[in-house]
């Protein structure tokens, strides 16, 4: 199994139609630019702990997630790529306004 490549640091650009807009300096740190196949902060989360669990010779790997959890696709498809058998324990996720 090779190791999870994250690209690091990740870029921060700056948005000058934005900040005139907003008479403000806004900058964006592109977050999905860290990994190939799925970026953001669940990719920097999950490093560590994939990591890990090759460092121990794991095989199979389980986590927990609600139902429609970005950890639980971020956990799938970084977690394939090292190899790992997975398997989640999915929770309902109640439905409400933030959620649909």
């Amino acid at each position: 199994m090779s190791a999870l490549h994250l690209s690091t640091p990740t870029p921060i650009r700056y948005l000058p139609k934005l900040s005139q807009t907003l008479r403000a300096s806004v900058w964006v740190k592109e977050e999905a630019a860290i990994h190939s196949r799925y970026g953001g902060n669940k990719a920097r989360k999950l490093a560590p702990i994939l990591a890990a669990a090759q460092e121990t010779g794991a095989t199979d790997l389980l986590t927990l997630g609600a139902a429609g959890s970005h950890h639980l696709l971020a956990f799938s498809i970084l977690a394939a790529d090292l190899g790992f058998d997975r398997f989640a324990a999915i929770v309902p996720h109640p439905r409400n306004d933030r959620s649909e």
